[in-house]
């Protein structure tokens, strides 16, 4: 069975431009194809299909729509064109045990009953695959989408260099693994193993305490995918726990302020609570519920701090190192930070710092409620951090990607223990 990775987005967003960056970063490591448009007066006309060796054909043009036996909206679409290049190509690849990169999976390509044979061909292959494919609805890709063994990321403007740095993780990790695919160098996502003890986890924390990666901040206040991750223990026990305690982490995504995916993780915990500590408790398992996700978010909310901490490197900001994502903590009181809560109307913030330095708000979500601490984590600022958390808290005092994330953390373990 292969590994797939699939890359889903809406028309322009840029799902060609990434599958050239893949097929530039793998060379000749991979084999495939991409669809690039073809213009005329600065209007588009129609699709060429390129190889990945250098060999091209027009695929679908304005001019054939009267003519061509195949038509999708303006276009008349030359299936043999694709049948005579795209497909030799994949098969070559699949034979040469190389990487597959197909762009795309579209409603012109689903036209030939062929293309979708080779694909099933793929699927049931021990390849990797990386394609991209259409968010419209159609019988045959989304029940590709559904196959065991696949990844879906969805590609928005705002995060194409995040999935693209994911698809690169994503290659790294089966570079290996009784797979004859060499690797691609990897991006800043980290695959090492979580530190085990305090004194590993503190020379970390200060490690990543001295970085200063670049700054992210929303794309003109537009939040198109926020996820956010929890973990919760068995009821009735109380003090700092112990290592080997049952666990239940979960993610939840929102794409466009809609839930789109939830992950669940089951486990134990490597350690107690202690402060200043909490990632050798709960790290793991929350990174394994972020990655478990089906698409990328663009920012992730932990219920963690982040650089209100001792070394400046809390739990929300070491898992978006690890994750390459850009995080935001939020937690109901901070850790060694202070300051004066704020007004009580919504949208109300007051500064919370560690001495003379800022490292996140107090905000109010509701009137009448206790304030949130809201906290800069990795790549995020305290006035970003605020502004992620206001752009997904609405009805409720929890952010909806962290609500959504709690509950189904708590409805695993009720399920698992018959306690709510």
């Amino acid at each position: 069975m292969a590994d797939i990775l699939l890359i889903a987005g809406r028309p322009g967003v840029g799902k060609t431009t990434l599958a050239r960056r893949l097929a530039n970063a793998l060379g000749r490591r991979a084999a495939g194809f991409y669809t690039e448009e073809i213009r005329e007066s600065g209007e588009r006309v129609g699709f060429r299909l390129v190889t990945l060796d250098g060999r091209a054909a027009v695929f679908a043009h304005v001019d054939w729509a009267k003519t061509a036996s195949h038509r999708v909206g303006r276009y008349g679409v030359d299936l043999a064109a694709l049948e005579r290049l795209g497909l030799p190509t994949i098969r070559q690849g699949l034979r040469g045990r190389r990487v597959l990169l197909v762009d795309e999976i579209g409603k012109m390509e689903l036209a030939s009953e062929a293309f979708r044979a080779v694909m099933d061909e793929v699927a049931a292959s021990p390849a990797l695959l990386i394609a991209t494919i259409t968010v419209a609805p159609h019988p045959w890709s989304d029940a590709f989408k559904q196959r065991p063994g696949t990844t879906l990321y969805e590609l928005t403007r705002a995060n194409r260099d995040r999935v693209f740095e994911a698809a690169r993780t994503w290659l790294d990790r089966r570079g290996s693994g009784g797979r004859k695919t060499p690797a691609v160098t990897s991006g800043t996502a980290s695959t090492a193993p979580w530190p085990t003890t305090p004194e590993d986890l503190m020379a970390e924390q200060a490690r990543l305490s001295a970085i200063s990666p670049e700054p992210w901040r929303p794309t003109d206040g537009l939040l198109p995918a926020v996820a956010g991750c929890f973990v919760c223990f068995p009821r009735g026990k109380e003090g700092a726990g112990a290592p080997g305690d049952s666990a239940w982490a979960a993610a939840a995504l929102l794409v466009g302020g809609r839930l789109v995916d939830v992950a669940v993780v089951r486990g134990q915990t490597a350690a107690a609570y202690e402060p200043g500590l909490l990632a050798l408790r709960e790290g793991p398992l929350l990174e394994a519920a972020v990655r478990r996700l089906r698409a990328v978010p663009e920012v992730l909310i932990v219920n963690a701090t982040g650089r209100d901490h001792p070394r400046r490197a809390g739990l929300a900001l070491h898992l978006g190192a690890r994750l390459s994502l850009p995080t935001v903590g939020v937690t109901h009181r901070p850790l060694l930070a202070d300051g004066p809560w704020p007004a009580d109307a919504p949208g109300a913030t007051s500064p919370l710092k560690v001495g003379d330095e800022l490292v996140g708000y107090w905000l109010r979500t509701q009137r009448g409620a206790r304030p949130l601490a809201v906290h800069a984590a990795w790549r995020t600022d305290p006035q970003s951090a605020v502004a992620v958390v206001l752009a997904v808290t609405a009805g409720s005092r929890t952010p909806e990607p962290l609500r959504q994330a709690r509950r189904a953390a708590r409805q695993a373990r009720a399920h698992d223990t018959g306690c709510p």
